[in-house]
């Protein structure tokens, strides 16, 4: 076993608070020392392992921290874990589960709240896997040994990704302060600025810009900012390639994940093992960034350990477009979302490779993962023309309009950053059913509900300019200019070897392919929300950029909004039926909305106890669009 030693505390889980009939929670955390062998067959594909000198035993050692959360009453665990894979440091199944809605992204809104998949009695595990996450309190990461050709450092070029979200005298090299590869000293290096989505690049000039410190003082050696004369505005990305050293094997980390999963569930108690006997099912849960991660590691088959068993049963991998992590290529920034990094290097579907484990995969996606993340080529070919077979281990689920992060955003970008209103549709209560589903789909064998996205076949699945029309047609609303495509990149001769050799060619872009939508612009496919199939307003999976964001009138990545609808006369322009036309009262909108929810709980998509939350949520969102309007009379 690769796990050589583990080093643990524990102690009370948020100071003892009780979470349901299931009690109070321990929390077991500390850090796991690995060791393995750099010549097994089974990591052959993990970039630069062989160039790691081995110590004396010819072992590659590296370690991670991690945490273990689980009932402290042993007669309230059900046996069964989730391994929380953390998004750039941080845990973040909790903030995607609970039944209450975060209010925000940037004040710490990934605390417990109600904690309702520690309720059910669940463990969850959080390892680091991460090499250049941030060293705070509270985040996970991994320390991974560097690799070295004929004895020497490798250097290679690093390509940055750096935006401004408010005005900057200095940005850093790493993306949303990950720790960067360090700059070979002397070496050429070219900052680029990109003005909007699709804007060719514009190189500044060498003496407007150069490395820096924190304090943005001049310095080559020991960079880790980037300073440009007059500072960084926000509104356009500016993107540095440099002669970086000190590379890592980045998905060795992965390994740690593997093997520490692996050891919780196999080693004894005689192995200072603390949680010896205690899982007899692990399952994984991926937003975003992770989501991709989990790709990566089913086509690595880290899904199984060195003895041949399987280490997990299932995954959810939320809102990973076709986003696949670069944490196997050599340089790789596991972090950086740049739509022209190897992350977004195919292929992108996710059938099982021969030969290889992959437990049942759940994917869901939202809006923005199809428009900005072009996720249908998840069950597409990549030309565009067919769906996908269907695969019996995967389930794909379009979560109709809903945003790419669960509660508001608005408050990491600041006032008057948006234009439309930020679209919020709770995509929580799906996951909900999907924790559920999976559990009983492994262990009781009853199938996971189909899939349930746009198609080609039927009709649903549609070019994403001819959306636009219809959107425009129909709200009279502003459209985003600059949608972002994703398209085939060449990195140089190396690329079979997951190296970067010089910066991306870029071809023709790949279909962009969304959801059709219906008179009010409203999708039409895949699994619709109750406030979408009774709707007061359009549900867009996209939004434009507002005065203080720098760039006003462009798209935003990755984010959502909505146009509410007029709730008596729309305005010129608009020809959407306003609130009065569409519902009799308030009474019988959410008569219908409750309807729609017990549609989706017969169909094992919401959970009962979630639907009085959904009607609820509804009520609440009648109240603010409608509440300075009169009731709408009878409508006979």
């Amino acid at each position: 076993m690769t796990l050589e030693k583990l080093e643990f505390a524990t102690e009370p889980f948020r100071d003892g608070h009780v979470f349901g009939d299931t009690g109070a929670f321990e929390r077991i955390f500390g850090e796991a020392l690995f060791a393995v062998d750099p010549k097994a067959a089974n990591l052959a594909e993990i970039t630069d392992l062989g160039l790691v000198p081995p110590d004396a035993d010819g072992k590659v050692r590296f370690s991670a921290n991690f945490e273990v959360v689980r009932p402290a009453d042993p007669a309230k665990r059900n046996r069964r874990a989730w391994l929380d894979l953390p998004n750039r440091g941080g845990a973040r199944v909790l903030r995607n589960t609970n039944r209450e809605v975060p209010s925000g992204v940037a004040l710490g809104q990934d605390a417990t709240l109600d904690g309702w998949i520690l309720q059910q009695g669940y463990a969850l595990i959080a390892c680091g896997w991460q090499h250049d996450v941030a060293q705070r309190p509270g985040l996970f990461g991994a320390s991974l040994p560097e690799a070295l050709e004929d004895g020497e450092r490798i250097t290679g070029l690093v390509i940055s990704h750096l935006q401004a979200f408010r005005p900057a005298a200095v940005l850093p090299l790493g993306h949303m302060g990950h720790k960067s590869y360090e700059v070979v000293p002397g070496a050429p290096a070219t900052l680029y600025r990109i003005d909007h989505m699709g804007a060719p690049k514009v190189k500044i000039p060498p003496e407007q810009w150069h490395f820096a410190n924190a304090a943005g003082e001049a310095v080559e050696r020991g960079a880790d900012h980037v300073a440009l004369a007059g500072g960084f505005p926000p509104g356009p990305q500016y993107e540095l390639a440099y002669r970086g050293v000190g590379a890592v094997p980045t998905a060795l980390g992965l390994v740690g994940v593997r093997d520490f999963l692996s050891f919780l569930r196999f080693a004894g108690s005689t192995d200072n093992n603390p949680c010896a006997g205690d899982f007899a099912q692990v399952y994984a849960f991926g937003g975003s960034q992770p989501a991709g991660v989990l790709r990566l590691m089913a086509e690595l088959d880290l899904f199984r350990d060195d003895a041949g068993r399987s280490v997990l049963e299932g995954y959810i991998a939320h809102g990973g477009s076709t986003w696949k992590s670069d944490a196997n290529w050599r340089f790789g920034q596991p972090s950086a979302v740049g739509l022209t990094t190897p992350a977004f290097v195919p292929p992108f579907d996710t059938r099982a490779v021969p030969g290889r484990y992959l437990p049942k995969a759940i994917y869901t996606q939202g809006g923005p993962d199809y428009w900005d993340g072009a996720a249908a080529l998840c069950h597409v070919d990549v030309e565009g023309k067919r769906d996908l077979p269907e695969v019996e281990q995967v389930r794909h689920f379009y979560l109709a309009g809903m945003p790419h992060v669960r509660g508001a955003i608005g408050d990491l970008l600041g006032p008057g950053f948006l234009v439309n209103k930020e679209n919020d549709l709770d995509f929580g209560p799906f996951l909900r059913a999907a924790v559920v589903n999976l559990d009983r789909w492994v262990r009781e064998g009853e199938p996971f509900p189909a899939s349930r996205v746009p198609r080609l076949s039927d009709g649903t699945l549609v070019p994403r300019d001819r959306v636009l029309e219809k959107v425009a047609a129909a709200t009279g609303a502003s459209m985003p200019p600059d949608l972002s495509t994703i398209a085939p990149l060449d990195f140089g001769p190396r690329m079979g070897q997951l190296i970067v050799d010089r910066e991306p060619v870029v071809g023709t872009p790949y279909p962009s392919l969304v959801s059709d939508v219906d008179a009010d612009g409203n999708d039409i496919a895949g699994v619709l929300h109750p406030e979408m199939s009774v709707p007061l307003g359009t549900y867009l999976p996209w939004n434009l950029r507002g005065d203080t964001s720098g760039a006003a009138g462009r798209s935003a990545f990755l984010m959502a909004s909505i146009l509410p609808f007029a709730v008596t006369e729309p305005k010129p322009g608009d020809r959407r039926r306003p609130v009065e036309a569409r519902y009799a009262s308030r009474a019988a909108y959410l008569d219908a909305v409750r309807k729609a929810a017990a549609a989706l709980v017969r169909d094992r998509l919401l959970l009962p106890d979630d639907e009085d939350l959904v009607v609820d949520a509804a009520a609440e969102r009648w109240d603010a669009f409608c509440a300075a309007a009169p009731e709408p009379a009878a409508i006979a």
